[in-house]
């Protein structure tokens, strides 16, 4: 099984067809696969929808349909919705740290999402 985090700038792409939306839509259909995003993405994602209709992308009508769509998928479990706490901030900041050294983000990756592989499976 697949597993995936979507950040807002990615799970936007669903909802309001831009560049990067083919492969959003790809992955979300995905067979036995596990879409996994943050509390905070509920918040961020009415407040990217916000400011596509400040800039006139959107219609107020869209930004409606589109919360309600977004409210819907979380509710019919297309996503799970994980809490975040400090040590996974605290994660994320090491790992940038490490990216800032490597000469790739993909070698430290993979170990840090073993690392947090093997946290949510221990009490």
């Amino acid at each position: 099984m697949t597993t995936y985090y979507l950040d807002t700038s990615a799970l936007i792409k669903h909802y309001h067809v831009e560049v990067g939306t083919p492969v959003v839509d790809e992955i979300l259909s995905e067979p036995d696969a596990s879409h996994f995003l943050s509390r905070l993405a509920g918040v961020e994602m009415q407040s990217a929808f916000a400011k596509r209709v400040r800039m006139r992308v959107l219609t107020e009508s869209d930004f409606e349909r589109f919360c309600r769509k977004f409210l819907a998928d979380i509710t019919n479990a297309q996503y799970r919705v994980v809490r975040l706490l400090v040590r996974h901030f605290q994660l994320a900041e090491q790992l940038m740290c490490v990216a800032i050294t490597e000469s790739t983000t993909s070698s430290a990756l993979i170990p840090t999402s073993a690392k947090l592989r093997r946290q949510k499976d221990s009490p």
